[in-house]
């Protein structure tokens, strides 16, 4: 686990050397017209729309990986602390198994 923190953070600072040799003007990256500075970085890293788009679709398909990670883990942590009837909606749990709650 101590390795998997150590290689991210290796990586993580290589990334931010590369984005910022190869960022440019950073005056020219903060008036993008799109409003997304690092848009214009990565155009300006590319030099074409085709090499932006794949470096934005790159940070994108990490951020949908993350976010379903997240899901998985809160709804792993939910389950786990209803198993051991630890959350405050325990017993407005039990009262939807048992039926005693009717919706009409």
């Amino acid at each position: 686990m101590i390795t998997s923190y150590v290689v991210n953070a290796v990586t993580a600072f290589g990334t931010m050397i590369l984005l910022l040799f190869f960022m440019g003007d950073p005056n020219q990256a903060l008036a993008s017209p799109s409003g997304w500075p690092i848009i214009q970085i990565f155009y300006q890293a590319a030099g074409t729309l085709p090499g932006m788009n794949a470096l934005m679709s790159m940070i994108l398909i990490l951020g949908i990986i993350a976010y379903f990670n997240g899901v998985a883990s809160v709804s792993r942590l939910t389950w786990a602390f209803g198993a051991m009837q630890i959350l405050t909606i325990h017993s407005f749990d039990h009262t939807l198994a048992d039926g005693s709650l009717s919706t009409g």
